[in-house]
């Protein structure tokens, strides 16, 4: 014959009910959390790819301004991406330098135009002034945001001077200790801006001369393994600078190809125009998440406290005794919450 239902009994079931209630409430909690999580993310990532391109735009502009295209920005990323490869670096950085190789020399923005359009030799003064264009570009990129885009960026604006040989600027490295991007960029601004005519402000020499010159200041102001990679793929760059001469002829497409993601082909698409209201978003979404992990912390207390009285109604069962929290059935987690802590 089946005993009767006690009254005890009811209130540990329905505490259990109240415990599994609260358990499930706290899932859905950590779910949403977790959404919110990935929208705070996606939302940081858009605005550091905005940050990028205003970057992009902003050297784009000054080299239209000071009387060229744009061009020559993107072919000194392509080589320098075919020198990463060449030198064996991973797809992701090779694809990264492609994009921040660019923006090299974006210190020059910081320069008087007087010292930028000066056509004869500087004077002392002037070349300290100008030297610390390399420090300038730094502080720009790096101060935008602390992406490993932007840290490439910053890390080649303020190394492209060094000599491999030691005497360059701003810190006067010497060889491996240049770091990497450095050494590439180096030696890709030269090839550009010493060979390549389409949209160049100067007059350049024949390829095989520059070659030549490129060749003589091996190991003295390029390195010497990247001076051979070059010397050997050469044909494979200049194909790609002639893809790039054919294919960007707006501005709208020189820009898209500096900003985007892809691999060397130029890309024909507008690049996006991000909104001001992006940062709201992100402020938004972070307001959400700070209510999200105070409710989280709120259902954890409630959670451990019913645990608690769960473990102390069974403890009092076996040992027959009653305890004023088994006497009274309470009606919510919070006042379950409240008679433990005043216990």
């Amino acid at each position: 014959m089946n005993e009767p239902l006690k009254v005890d009994d009811m209130f540990v079931d329905s505490t259990v009910l109240e415990l599994k209630g609260a358990n499930e409430q706290l899932y859905r909690v950590v779910d949403d959390l977790n959404a919110v999580i990935r929208q705070r993310n996606a939302a940081h990532d858009e605005m550091m790819e905005s940050h990028f391109e205003a970057m992009t735009l902003l050297v784009l502009a000054s080299d239209f301004r000071n009387g060229r295209n744009g061009l020559r920005l993107l072919r000194i990323g392509i080589t320098s991406e075919l020198l990463a490869k060449l030198a064996g670096m991973p797809v992701d950085y090779c694809a990264m330098i492609r994009r921040a190789a660019p923006l090299y020399d974006i210190g020059t923005t910081g320069m008087p135009d007087d010292l930028l359009r000066k056509s004869g030799e500087l004077t002392d003064d002037e070349w300290y002034q100008w030297k610390s264009h390399t420090e300038i570009g730094a502080r720009i990129l790096s101060g935008t945001s602390d992406t490993p885009l932007m840290c490439l960026a910053a890390e080649i604006s303020l190394t492209h001077h060094e000599n491999y040989q030691g005497h360059g600027y701003p810190s006067g490295l010497v060889g491996q200790a240049i770091p990497l991007s450095g050494r590439i960029v180096a030696l890709a601004e030269y090839l550009e801006s010493h060979a390549n005519s389409v949209g160049a402000r100067r007059s350049v020499a024949p390829l095989e001369f520059v070659v030549s010159t490129i060749h003589d200041l091996s190991g003295r102001r390029f390195d010497p393994n990247l001076v051979n990679l070059l010397i050997a793929n050469l044909q494979a760059i200049t194909e790609a600078h002639s893809r790039i001469d054919a294919k960007a002829v707006s501005f709208q497409e020189i820009a898209a190809s500096a900003c985007s993601t892809g691999s060397t082909a130029i890309c024909p698409t507008r690049i996006t125009v991000r909104k001001l209201d992006e940062v709201a978003k992100e402020e938004a979404i972070r307001e959400q998440l700070y209510r999200y992990a105070e409710d989280l912390q709120e259902l954890l207390d409630c959670r451990d406290s019913l645990s608690h009285v769960v473990q102390s109604m069974i403890n009092s069962k076996w040992k027959g005794e009653e305890t004023s929290a088994l006497t009274t059935k309470p009606s919510s987690i919070k006042s379950i919450f409240k008679s433990n802590e005043t216990s």
